[in-house]
């Protein structure tokens, strides 16, 4: 596993990552930056607070929406100053079903499991597995699995690492409120696992259950059998 460059691909600032706070868009998803005037493709790991407000937020949803919700397929760009199109490949998901378009997000289900995805408006993006959506069904508490991430810190951070909770770490990189301020710190179940000093890289695991819109919780809640 590569660590995380620990950094937005939106405000450029230090990000951690972590479920329901973070995305990645990773190079193979094809996504293309519409917005801007020469043909490039946009990918990296961007904080959810940041895409809520990026200017950009509409297009790069519809392209994550192409990307996510349709069948295999295949889309041409115009290169300029060359003769042919490029020709860009793009796999299905699986998530083709629309199962809820609503005022905040849209719901698709997944063709051959239970597992959901779930995209607001404003862009964020989050998978729902077919555990956690039966837990959503039920209105019990859930969490994201465990997951372990490596991420370089961009400043050295003042302190011993090791000794500090996950809302010390966060704010003391001057990113505490990207992850909701002390009420969303208290949702992320966080533990160090290990610092190396010398390539500042710090390894830690993670899990929250916080970040699901209300809405789609109010919906999916509704769908219990």
């Amino acid at each position: 596993m590569l660590p995380s460059a620990g950094s937005c691909a939106i405000c450029d600032r230090q990000l951690f990552p972590v479920p329901m706070w973070v995305g990645m868009v990773p190079p193979l998803w094809n996504v293309l930056a519409t917005w801007k005037s020469a043909p490039s493709f946009f990918s990296g790991e961007l904080h959810f607070s940041c895409l809520r407000t990026w200017p950009h937020r509409r297009n790069l949803r519809a392209e994550l929406i192409d990307v996510l919700t349709t069948e295999s397929h295949s889309i041409a760009i115009t290169v300029p100053d060359i003769d042919d199109p490029y020709i860009v490949h793009r796999r299905s998901f699986g998530f083709e079903h629309m199962m809820h378009d609503g005022q905040t997000c849209q719901i698709f289900g997944a063709a051959h499991t239970r597992a959901l995805l779930v995209i607001e408006n404003d862009g964020p993006w989050f998978f729902l597995s077919d555990s956690q959506r039966t837990a959503v069904e039920n209105g019990d508490e859930w969490q994201s699995e465990p997951v372990v991430e490596e991420v370089f810190l961009r400043e050295p951070i003042a302190g011993d690492i090791s000794g500090m909770n996950f809302g010390q770490v966060v704010d003391a990189a001057g990113v505490g409120d990207f992850y909701g301020g002390p009420d969303g710190w208290r949702s992320i179940d966080y533990e160090f696992l290990a610092f190396d000093v010398e390539k500042r890289i710090l390894t830690y695991s993670v899990a929250t259950g916080t970040g699901l819109p209300q809405e789609a919780a109010h919906i999916i809640g509704e769908w219990k059998s």
